[in-house]
């Protein structure tokens, strides 16, 4: 999937994603824009999140980072 299509299937804004990723949004921007292509591993990372989004455990993994990963 390309990176807009993860961020939409995800239902994040690019400020969120980018957050989520641990990127300035302008990176993420320049994804999507097709400006620059993400590097395998963060390739990998939308793999894993949209994992996480299929078996409903993605809102708690964001709980996780807002609170510090307690």
């Amino acid at each position: 999937m390309e990176p807009k299509e993860v961020r939409e299937a995800l239902g994040l804004s690019v400020t969120e994603m980018a957050r989520v990723c641990g990127i300035h949004y302008m990176t993420w921007s320049k994804w999507e824009q097709g400006h620059q292509r993400p590097p395998a591993i963060a390739r990998r990372m939308f793999d894993v999140l949209l994992w996480l989004h299929r078996e409903g455990l993605f809102e708690q993994a964001i709980r996780n980072l807002d609170d510090g990963g307690k």
